[in-house]
């Protein structure tokens, strides 16, 4: 056995002395990264905030374009709440173009609120960046003080593009409505 493999105290003591100085070592380096990634986060979002005065103020207006669109239902006709309510619905309402749009029922709930079912034919931008043409059917009530509320269930339903691309008689309007009037909790006329 040599003088190095051999185990003494003084030995065990400069060891251990060199494990703490490692540990402290590695420590320091630690703390240095996570002071570093920090920093450069809060550079990151002051730079992305300059010229804000409080991005919070930016929240706020933004919250009452929404709530001042959502309010303007009242004043819509039945076939732009619905547009507006499909708009809503996509994962970039700013691509939605309306093509044609179609009232095909109109009535009340079972408690007497106002109800339409509209058929909507549009285009979207999907999530490969590629306009995407779709045809929906659009069921929903207005309350008593003008908003909008439909089923998440079948509120919304997609159809067939054709459905949208024919111009569609009373009695096939009528069938289409139907299947919607009593799953929607609306008064068959």
């Amino acid at each position: 056995m040599s003088d190095k493999d051999e185990i003494t105290p003084s030995n065990v003591s400069a060891q251990g002395a060199s494990l703490q100085d490692n540990k402290r070592n590695r420590s320091g380096g630690a703390k240095l990264f996570w002071f570093l990634l920090l920093g450069g986060l809060g550079v990151f979002l002051y730079t992305a905030n300059e010229g804000q005065d409080n991005m919070f103020e930016d929240a706020v207006v933004l919250f009452d374009k929404a709530k001042d669109k959502v309010s303007s239902f009242g004043k819509s006709s039945p076939k732009q709440i619905a547009g507006q309510i499909l708009q809503n619905q996509l994962k970039s309402p700013e691509s939605f173009r309306l093509q044609r749009d179609t009232l095909i029922w109109s009535g009340q709930t079972q408690s007497g609120e106002p109800a339409y079912i509209v058929l909507i034919d549009s285009s979207a931008t999907n999530g490969f960046g590629g306009a995407v043409r779709a045809c929906h059917l659009v069921s929903f009530r207005q309350t008593a003080d003008g908003q909008a509320q439909w089923s998440r269930k079948f509120g919304i339903q997609k159809l067939e593009i054709s459905t949208c691309q024919v111009n569609l008689s009373s009695a096939h309007k009528n069938e289409l409505s139907q299947i919607f009037v009593k799953a929607n909790g609306f008064k068959a006329n």
